[in-house]
């Protein structure tokens, strides 16, 4: 079975490799229910990243968290398997922010 541990390890590292500040959301009852596994800021920028094995799926209720947040501004990215949306998140932030300069 697939599991969605090494997906939020990579997109952990990738985020703080660019300079960004995370914290890894551990799951329970007293954290919130569909609350996205990483949390942090990028460029100025709140970002938050749900990660899922390749072939997990979002819960209703992960889906409406996620809507909730990018509705209010925050940068948001389902990483499914691999880290190539969170990369795509954060190359956009660049390309709005004035990034690293690549």
């Amino acid at each position: 079975m697939p599991r969605e541990k090494p997906v939020t390890d990579r997109a952990l590292s990738l985020i703080r490799a660019r300079g960004g500040a995370v914290v890894k959301n551990h799951g329970g009852m007293y954290s919130g229910s569909g609350r996205p596994d990483i949390e942090g800021g990028y460029l100025g920028r709140h970002i938050l990243v749900e990660t899922k094995s390749a072939t997990g799926k979002l819960t209703p209720v992960q889906r409406a968290v996620c809507w909730r947040y990018a509705a209010a501004g925050s940068a948001v990215c389902i990483a499914a398997g691999s880290v190539r949306h969170v990369e795509t998140m954060l190359d956009r932030i660049d390309d709005d922010f004035g990034g690293r300069g690549d």
